[in-house]
């Protein structure tokens, strides 16, 4: 199959076609429809007029006078002169500022041809389930606790939660800390950076009544869970936003990194010292 055969039968061959922007310079600057910019004749078209008129309107939001559209079109037409006069003179070749510029705009131009590509729901969907961990809520977990030292004794550990669960206040029971007593809907990760995560691990995974000792890197703690949220992945129509952006980011990357490997097929690539 030849090269050709093979882009048209490609799904990236509209992006291909864009490769023809390297070759032509004068696309950088000028629309499509300019003349050669090497040739000597310049015509200020109406349309490059209006052109003219509409940059400055909207910066003055006003028409310009005829002096003023005068002098524009003068500016335009010095710029050209220069232009061309550059090409012609060939100072654009092995000019690094002017590759750069060209790089960047071809990749812009890869880049936007796939940006405004929609995926149905289906293909959302099955993103979302490629990527679930990138979109997984953390567990959350309510608690109270009751500080009791860093080594208290067993036994007044056994007594203070029977004296809990017998349902009387924990604060007389509690040591001093700069803790809060109670913890309302807190990540799971955030009281692991807090606690320690073996303290995360050792609380009840649902609502329970006062149980301990559970260790943590303050000390022993007294904890009654009053909800445990599980991590989970939010469905679909509630993060779509977020999910279409992450897709459409990735789906530009992966499309204009496809057209530029075919883009590159069509050169004769040659690597000193590398044999190819």
């Amino acid at each position: 199959m030849t090269y050709l055969r093979h882009m048209m039968r490609h799904p990236v061959l509209h992006f291909i076609l864009l490769g023809l922007v390297v070759f032509v310079l004068d696309r950088a600057v000028n629309p499509p429809e300019g003349p050669d910019r090497t040739d000597l004749t310049i015509i200020v078209s109406q349309a490059d007029q209006d052109s003219i008129r509409a940059g400055f309107v909207a910066t003055w939001q006003r028409p310009p006078d005829r002096a003023e559209l005068d002098q524009l079109i003068e500016q335009h037409i010095r710029r050209q002169v220069l232009i061309r006069t550059a090409l012609a003179s060939g100072l654009d070749e092995e000019d690094p500022a002017i590759d750069q510029r060209l790089h960047q705009k071809m990749e812009a131009l890869l880049q936007a041809s796939v940006a405004a590509r929609i995926p149905d729901e289906a293909e959302l969907a099955a993103y979302l389930a490629t990527q679930s961990e990138r979109y997984l809520t953390p567990a959350r977990i309510s608690f109270e606790h009751v500080f009791l030292g860093r080594a208290p004794d067993p036994v007044r550990v056994a007594q203070v939660l029977a004296d809990l669960r017998a349902g009387r206040s924990p604060a007389p029971m509690a040591m001093q800390t700069m803790l809060p007593a109670r913890y309302d809907e807190v990540p799971a990760s955030a009281l692991s950076r807090q606690f320690g995560s073996a303290f995360v691990a050792a609380l009840p995974q649902d609502r329970s009544d006062w149980t301990g000792p559970v260790a943590s890197a303050f000390g022993v703690h007294a904890v009654r869970v009053d909800m445990v949220t599980p991590a989970h992945v939010p469905p679909l129509e509630d993060i779509r936003d977020r999910v279409l952006s992450d897709w459409q980011a990735e789906e530009v990357q992966r499309l204009a990194n496809a057209a530029y490997l075919e883009l590159r097929d069509g050169f004769d690539v040659y690597v000193s010292g590398s044999g190819s």
